[in-house]
C-alpha cells in the first residue's frame, strides 16, 4: 500500500505533495475500504481514499477565528 510505503506524502502540508498521494491511491487495493474508514471516522486532513482533504494548519487558521465554531456561545433559554 502507497501510504504505508510513503506516508510523508499523504501528511504533507504542500498541496503538491499531497497530490502526489492522491495519485498513488489509485493504483491501491484498499482505496475504498480507506475512503470509507476516513468519512466513518470523520476525517478532515490530509489524504484517505484518494482524497486530498487539506491540510491541518488550514483548520487552526479558521477555527481560531471570532465567531466560527470554535467559539462557545450560550444559546440558553432565551432570555
Amino acid at each position: 500500500m502507497p501510504c504505508l510505503s510513503d506516508p510523508q506524502s499523504f501528511t504533507a502540508d504542500k498541496a503538491k505533495d499531497r497530490a502526489t498521494a492522491v495519485r498513488a491511491c489509485r493504483r491501491c487495493p484498499a482505496i475504498e475500504q480507506c475512503g470509507r474508514f476516513a468519512d466513518l471516522n470523520r476525517e478532515r486532513f490530509y489524504v484517505w481514499g484518494g482524497r486530498d482533504r487539506g491540510p491541518r494548519y488550514e483548520w487552526h487558521r479558521f477555527r481560531d477565528t471570532p465567531g466560527d465554531a470554535g467559539e462557545v456561545r450560550d444559546h440558553g433559554s432565551g432570555s
